[in-house]
């Protein structure tokens, strides 16, 4: 449990700090972050997680996979944009 215990706890820290950093600049750089979906990708990051410590490679390549998928569905509006910036410098040249 030792590696795993030093993993958490890192994570804990980090996230506690994100915490208190979004209430410190709420005024300054306001960020708005959906609890519920923040919350449900939280519990599958952490559900991942512990699968992943008692599973083969293939599962674990299988979750990254699927996680991946999820990932550009979810983002896909982001993405759209992103590459019509680059689109659009590239052919100013």
């Amino acid at each position: 449990i030792g590696l795993f215990a030093a993993a958490f706890s890192t994570f804990l820290g980090f996230f506690v700090m994100w915490i208190f950093r979004m209430k410190d600049l709420k005024h300054s750089f306001p960020i708005n972050v959906d609890a519920v979906h923040f919350s449900v990708y939280l519990l599958i990051g952490i559900a991942i997680s512990i699968v992943t410590i008692w599973s083969s490679n293939l599962v674990d390549f299988i979750i990254a996979f699927v996680a991946l998928i999820f990932f550009f569905f979810d983002n896909r509006n982001i993405i759209k944009y992103i590459l019509s910036v680059f689109k659009q410098k590239l052919g100013k040249h």
